[in-house]
This record gives structure tokens, sequence and C-alpha cells, in this order.
């Protein structure tokens, strides 16, 4: 990303004449970025499906209530893990049908 915006034509400094060294914007991330940013979407989807779950189990040995507040972070866990799936997706394949 830092590298596009010092790239940019209306971003670069006017002490940037002909002949003078500027970074290009990468067409594709490396192997290695691609992975981590696939790690990192995955860890997030997992993080959203369990934290509410496990806040819920955490309400209920708090207050006593059974499994209340448990099925309720069960709940809201599974509706913002499934929301944030299909933005994903879409959001991967449009970035599929632009290349």
């Amino acid at each position: 990303m830092i590298q596009w915006i010092l790239a940019s034509e209306s971003l670069a400094p006017a002490s940037w004449g002909r002949g003078e060294r500027r970074l290009s914007s990468p067409s594709s991330p490396s192997p290695v970025s691609a992975g981590l940013i696939w790690a990192y979407r995955i860890s997030t989807l997992g993080l959203e499906f369990s934290l509410p779950a496990l806040a819920g189990f955490a309400l209920d040995r708090r207050w006593g209530t059974a499994p209340t507040a448990t099925l309720v972070g069960a709940c809201l866990g599974f509706f913002l893990g499934m929301l944030h799936m299909i933005r994903l997706a879409s959001t991967t394949r449009s970035n599929e049908s632009r290349e």
C-alpha cells in the first residue's frame, strides 16, 4: 500500500523529477504475502464464530443463567461469521473477475 501511494502521480512530491527513481505499484502480492493475508482472514473468521459464544459462556458463569447467554452469543457469532464470510467471498470473486 505504501509503495502504491508513493508511486501515484498525484501524491508524489514535487521534488521527484525526471530520472529519479520511484517505487512502482505491485501487480500482485508475493506468495508469502498472499498466504499471510489468507491466514489472517481465516483466523478472523474463526474468532468471529467462537468469541461471542465464549463471551456468552463467561457471562452465564458469572450471572448464573444456564445456557441463555451462551446460545445468544453462539447465534450472534454465527450471524457475524456468516456475514463476514459472504463479504469475503464476494470481494474475492470481484477481485478474480478483474484479473
